[in-house]
């Protein structure tokens, strides 16, 4: 699988290279858009893909089989485990990311999305992963396909904590999401999923506030930052039900207040109410 994935990679850098040869004509560039959807769709397929093989694996590798006896009550040796298939692949997975995301990244800083698509819907559409009639195609009628989320797999490697404790993947996820932010208007959807991350993956706390201030220091973006900060500020968290919720809040807004606190004390007064909250946010 990890080689399907290479060559995945390699199809969709050769794509981009051939678009941005002709970026000059309006009406050749927009005919790469159907191809470069359609390998969207299958690098997000392979990811998910190899990501549950590679639990899989994992859940094999782990368990240990009951020890048998043998012919006169002895107990028989434990049998040599097998190794599990696409064990090998999934080292080469992790090692594949860096150039995934590097990939990903280098087509959206030199993709000119608003030229690809001439709507709104459309250029979401590559971003967002979903199914919808589009016209971009050689044909002379309209078809559904179903558009993979460019990024959607620096979302889904985020998720998962090992991944993150590598400086190299983590920055990579970093810069596809800023540039997708900054040069594709990806910033509300984004601001969805950086407030669904911080529920429900506590490991994303300090790396989500990373994110927001590399797009404000390095990218001159501070909206999304201010707009999540905002967001944060407005939540109720139910006392004595959930604590992880909170003390995931809690971490990103103290890293963030670190790494760019001016973001921070623009918003303090709507902050106020996090600080007088009996869930004690801040502790």
């Amino acid at each position: 699988m990890a080689k399907v994935l290479d060559s995945l990679i390699s199809g969709l850098q050769a794509e981009h290279e051939s678009a941005a040869r002709d970026l000059r004509d309006t009406e050749s560039y927009i005919l790469h858009g159907p191809t470069l959807e359609r390998y969207a769709f299958l690098l997000d397929w392979a990811t998910r893909a190899i990501e549950r093989a590679h639990v899989d694996d994992s859940e094999q590798i782990t368990a240990t089989p009951k020890p048998r006896k043998g012919r006169g009550g002895k107990t028989a040796a434990p049998k040599k485990a097998k190794k599990a298939t696409g064990a090998s692949e999934s080292v080469t997975w992790t090692d594949t990311i860096p150039n995934l995301l590097g990939t990903i990244s280098k087509l959206l800083a030199q993709l000119s999305s608003q030229k690809m698509w001439s709507t709104t819907v459309e250029r979401e559409a590559f971003l967002k992963c979903v199914l919808l009639s589009t016209s971009l195609t050689l044909f002379s009628y309209s078809r559904k396909l179903l558009l993979s989320c460019i990024i959607r797999p620096a979302y889904r490697i985020a998720e998962n904590e090992q991944y993150m404790k590598a400086a190299e993947v983590r920055l990579h996820v970093y810069k596809v999401l800023a540039i997708a932010v900054k040069h594709h208007g990806h910033g509300p959807t984004a601001q969805t999923n950086i407030i669904q991350r911080l529920t429900f993956h506590e490991h994303l706390s300090e790396p989500m506030a990373e994110l927001l201030s590399l797009l404000s220091v390095t990218y001159d973006h501070q909206q999304l930052g201010e707009e999540v900060v905002r967001e944060i500020a407005n939540m109720n968290f139910a006392v004595g039900t959930d604590t992880k919720a909170p003390r995931s809040f809690s971490r990103f807004l103290i890293k963030l207040s670190e790494l760019a606190p001016r973001m921070l004390l623009k918003q303090m007064s709507l902050l106020l109410n996090q600080l007088d909250s009996e869930v004690h946010v801040f502790h």
